[in-house]
């Protein structure tokens, strides 16, 4: 739960709003790294060189209902601007997790149980595959 609530507080600098009130810092830059997709060195050293000129751009900005529309046109910010879209492309849902897990319901029983980490993998892939068909 902690770390959920850390990705929560280090996402918050992407929305212009959010990042005039708690200006972000260099620290704040590194706990982005808790996201995978933003867990690169040459990105996060970019982040940092940008934060200056990143910092100049909020100051002021009154509303912000549009976030993606804002980000398109800090073309000065190449590294905010790229970190941004993996950011807004996030679900925010669990749809795709309870997917899974129905998958594994039905596809399991006690006799199942037992197998392989591989077997199920397989099997798993074999109904995913079979359920694709029959949409097509």
């Amino acid at each position: 739960m902690f770390e959920v609530v850390g990705v929560y507080r280090a996402l918050r600098v992407f929305c212009p709003l959010q990042a005039q009130r708690v200006q972000p810092n260099l620290g704040d830059i590194n706990q982005l790294r808790l996201f995978p997709a933003l867990n690169q060195d040459d990105l996060i050293q970019s982040l940092k060189v940008e934060l200056p000129a990143y910092l100049v751009a909020v100051d002021g900005v009154q509303v912000c209902e549009d976030r993606p529309r804002w980000w398109r046109h800090q073309i000065q910010l190449p590294s905010w601007q790229e970190a941004a879209r993996v950011v807004f492309c996030i679900v925010p849902s669990s749809a795709a997790a309870e997917r899974v897990f129905s998958l594994l319901q039905a596809a399991t029983s006690y006799l199942q149980s037992h197998m392989l980490e591989d077997q199920l993998e397989v099997m798993l892939q074999l109904q995913h595959n079979r359920g694709r068909k029959a949409l097509q």
